[in-house]
């Protein structure tokens, strides 16, 4: 109740809009019923490490367990996305969940969630993703900026599509669940894993190693 300088009163009304309140009340379902599956069929940790193990023994996952790249011209290695994702699926009762929580027409605004339903345990982190992307070639793209890279040549940052906006999003948000999810699985399964992948792999190269090379070269 809103009360001017004469005395009188005004009722303030405020609407709120009911696809969003719609869409708030399936997002509390969806956890609350998450949260029952986790009571009803909690993790035996011992059969998903051995699920984990299990699909490390395969030598095409075997490949993607790890990634490497190049830092001040030493290799680093770690827990690769692909490999985050399938263990997380086989500790179970993890909920990853992605809000947009800021857009205009430059930025797009994400928080990130992984969330252990028996712990109650959850880790978040935010993204801030430009609508642009970089080309050397601007020819027919919006041109908002330009720069010299390393190389000495002009690179154009133009506005992203929708189908580089959704690859660049979809890169940015597979490192977070990573990251974010290697604080909820168990470290010493990471690193008993990663060395039944790198088991695998000398074992085939062992077995045929003219065809690891061709697959090399």
């Amino acid at each position: 109740m809103d009360f001017n300088g004469n005395g009188s009163s005004q009722l303030m009304t405020q609407t709120t809009d009911p696809a969003i309140t719609a869409a708030a009340e399936s997002a509390k379902a969806q956890i609350q019923a998450a949260y029952m599956m986790a009571l009803h069929r909690p993790r035996n940790s011992e059969q998903a490490r051995l699920r984990i193990l299990q699909n490390c023994r395969r030598p095409e996952f075997a490949e993607r367990v790890e990634y490497s790249k190049p830092i001040g011209g030493q290799k680093i290695t770690g827990a690769s996305v692909r490999f985050v994702e399938l263990a997380l699926r086989e500790w179970g009762n993890v909920r990853t969940e992605i809000q947009v929580i800021y857009e205009d027409d430059y930025v797009r605004r994400l928080l990130v969630s992984v969330m252990d339903l028996e712990s109650n345990t959850c880790f978040s982190k935010q993204i801030q993703m430009r609508k642009t992307v970089e080309r050397r070639d601007a020819k027919g793209k919006e041109i908002v900026g330009q720069r010299l890279n390393s190389y000495g040549e002009t690179v154009y940052i133009v506005r992203a599509t929708d189908d580089e906006l959704q690859v660049k999003e979809n890169a940015a948000v597979s490192k977070i669940i990573r990251n974010e999810g290697l604080r909820i699985l168990p470290s010493d399964i990471v690193d008993e894993a990663r060395a039944e992948a790198q088991k695998t792999l000398h074992t085939r190269d062992a077995k045929d190693p003219e065809a690891t090379k061709k697959a090399m070269l």
